[in-house]
């Protein structure tokens, strides 16, 4: 099992979560709890690990950089920006 592999069992009567320390247990229930509560709470800035949030300013950048002038061009440069984000974050956590 990798370093941040987590392996869930389920069945009519219950759920097991499994793995190793910071492999994300914890924030697999936050999610879950976010997801299937009432509070109406959502996702904020915190709920993503420190080495995610350098992707997410310099994409938030991107974006704000958008204007109806060159719109055509930066929102396919943002989507591959996202694109990169999401395929480097998995090749360092895999």
């Amino acid at each position: 099992m990798s370093e941040s592999t987590i392996v869930i069992v389920a069945n009519d009567n219950a759920a097991s979560i499994v793995g190793k320390n910071n492999s994300g247990k914890t924030s697999l229930f936050c999610i879950f709890n976010i997801f299937l509560s009432e509070s109406g709470r959502s996702f904020s800035f915190e709920d993503f690990s420190l080495a995610c949030h350098c992707g997410f300013i310099k994409a938030y950048k991107r974006y704000e950089s958008i204007t109806d002038e060159n719109k055509e061009q930066k929102i396919p440069e943002v989507r591959e920006e996202e694109v990169n984000l999401l395929t480097d974050n998995r090749i360092r956590s895999g």
